[in-house]
């Protein structure tokens, strides 16, 4: 299972996240999350979000992904929420994955 997965963005920035081995010790600090599905020589992005605390994401996985559909959470840390912004809006841009999650207002 990959620890690390690099993302491409619509205007060519690479995002590099990594896996979140125990869901249950997902980070509390802001940043970006990924779920992932892996085809092949290439990661497919089956969400994309943007957090104010990546626990949520936890949430969200349970809720709304099946799991055996995705290999698992990937997260980049991002505190600045400009940053976060830009690099979700560049990722969905690219990708259009079957779900967009921003959930900055919202501190778990």
């Amino acid at each position: 299972m990959k620890s690390f997965i690099d993302i491409t963005g619509a205007s060519g920035a690479t995002y590099r996240f990594q896996r979140i081995h125990d869901p249950a010790k997902a980070p509390a600090t802001a940043g970006n999350f990924v779920f992932a599905r892996f085809t092949g020589h290439d990661d497919e992005v089956v969400c994309c979000g943007s957090a104010a605390s990546l626990e949520r994401s936890v949430a969200l996985w349970g809720a709304n992904i099946e799991q055996g559909e995705t290999q698992g959470i990937f997260v980049r840390l991002n505190v600045a929420r400009a940053a976060r912004v830009r690099e979700h809006d560049d990722i969905v841009e690219r990708h259009r994955p079957e779900l967009v999650v921003v959930d900055d207002d919202k501190p778990a």
